[in-house]
């Protein structure tokens, strides 16, 4: 699905005042130890910026995503009903609803970067710690009992761990099925082929995420195909997208 990168310091004279709610949490050093994973090699991409101005989730993860909602995090799931699909399974692009709780006072919301298991997500979000800060490609653990994402654990940057508070999700919200990307005339561009660069660009590929489907991206595009055995047509579609994660 789309990923949509954009310039931090753009974004936040969009999102420097609180337009509506957004979560955020002390960090789980609170809670006592955390829990280190047997494998933390998907954390190796994990990053976090600090922007112009301090960053809520709501905005953000509106600026970033095809999904379109407003209101304060935790109400999303209920405005998605009949607009999006809902479900318990991600998607890179879908939005991880996290609830209400006397922590999370107005939810929070983070955008799904890659899929990397079953039960493990990297996410794009803001102010999760507080300070308004975005993370990028933040693993999230599902420590649900039914394996339906419905009990979460988020990754602690700073300490290089597994926090060991659990928070409840109700789900993940999908933006509207992607289109094939391929190149033509006049080129495709837009959010869901800076999706496509970047995947490209994580598989070690140079090419520009600048959101354009030019002849470098088709270029870039055909060598993932061949080096994966997979059809050389230059065309992002189904199997493409699963190949790469997406």
């Amino acid at each position: 699905m789309r990923r949509k990168p954009v310039v931090i310091a753009a974004a936040a004279g969009l999102v420097a005042v609180v337009l509506s709610g957004c979560a955020g949490t002390r960090d789980d050093r609170s809670v006592g130890a955390a829990v280190q994973p047997p494998d933390n090699t998907s954390a190796r991409s994990a990053r976090l910026i600090t922007p112009a101005a301090p960053m809520q989730c709501v905005p953000y993860a509106r600026a970033i995503s095809e999904v379109s909602i407003r209101g304060n995090a935790w109400t999303w799931w209920r405005a998605a009903a009949g607009r999006y699909r809902r479900d318990s399974r991600p998607a890179v692009g879908s939005i991880l609803v996290l609830k209400q709780t006397d922590r999370l006072r107005y939810g929070h919301v983070a955008v799904v970067s890659r899929v990397v298991g079953r039960r493990e997500i990297l996410v794009d979000h803001a102010n999760w710690l507080n300070r308004g800060r975005v993370h990028r490609d933040l693993p999230v653990r599902d420590v649900s009992t039914g394996n339906d994402w419905s009990a979460i654990r988020v990754w602690y940057l700073p300490g290089n761990t597994l926090g060991k508070r659990t928070y409840p999700a109700h789900g993940f919200i999908h933006p509207r099925q992607a289109r094939l990307l391929q190149f033509q005339e006049p080129s495709m561009r837009g959010p869901d082929v800076r999706t496509l660069q970047g995947r490209l660009k994580h598989e070690g590929i140079d090419v520009a995420a600048d959101g354009v489907f030019g002849r470098a991206t088709y270029d870039a595009l055909m060598t993932y195909q061949q080096r994966n055995g997979l059809a050389q047509d230059g065309i992002a579609g189904p199997s493409t997208r699963a190949k790469l994660g997406y």
